[in-house]
């Protein structure tokens, strides 16, 4: 068997919910990012939109995760765990993170100038693979998703520093908060006070992306009356 996460008992109603708003929060920031794109025909916020559909479509995943994988133990704790005999169960949780993977790569890529679909591939391949052979393939998926955000986070800090402006802020400390979620998962995978906080602090850090493409459709809006 292999074990997901644990779920204190009562946040799981909760920490769906929460899953399926991540879901509709990502989608809302691919939704706009493409707008943007309509508008400006910049390629970053093409492959902004693709990131974030992919990584609604993972926390979707992750939405149905919760309730297939899910049996009951003793001390007011749910266990989410994978027996290996059960491939519709292994589907669905690879599934998931190739989907997420696959999201943040395309995140990462949106950061590199150079266009190029070997570059592409082979940031998916560094990043899936790894996981895929893994024998903790859990823990790998954490930690790897850890390291990809700490990347974006160190990329808009500079991009922070070098303009100084207030959407790249938010972009900067909406991949913070989602960084420290994640990181969350990864230091404390199997305790149910690190689920329900990195789930917490991710709704912040989504917000945050959200609000900075509202302000970029803003000024953009205005931009385009003047």
């Amino acid at each position: 068997m292999v074990v997901v996460y644990f779920v204190p008992e009562w946040f799981f109603k909760a920490s769906i919910t929460l899953e399926l708003i991540f879901a509709a929060i990502t989608f809302a920031i691919s939704f706009y990012a493409y707008k943007i794109y309509k508008l400006s025909q910049q390629r970053e916020h093409y492959l902004f939109s693709v990131g974030f559909l992919l990584t609604a479509a993972s926390y979707v995943i992750w939405a149905l995760l919760n309730i297939f994988l899910l049996s009951h133990i003793d001390n007011n704790l749910l266990v989410l765990a994978i027996e290996k005999v059960n491939f519709l169960k292994t589907y669905t949780l690879y599934t998931h993170i190739i989907l997420l993977m696959v999201g943040l790569s395309t995140l990462i890529y949106t950061t590199i100038k150079t266009k190029s679909k070997r570059l592409f591939l082979l940031i998916n391949a560094l990043a899936i693979l790894p996981i895929l052979a893994s024998e903790n393939t859990v823990s790998v998926f954490y930690l790897t998703t850890s390291i990809l955000l700490a990347y974006l986070v160190i990329h808009y800090i500079n991009e922070y520093q070098i303009g100084r402006q207030k959407k790249t802020a938010l972009v900067m400390l909406g991949f913070l908060f989602i960084f420290f979620g994640s990181l969350d998962f990864t230091l404390g995978s199997g305790t149910a006070l690190y689920y329900a906080l990195g789930h917490i602090l991710k709704a912040i850090g989504y917000i945050l992306l959200l609000a900075s493409l509202f302000i970029i459709m803003y000024y953009g809006k205005k931009k385009n009356k003047t």
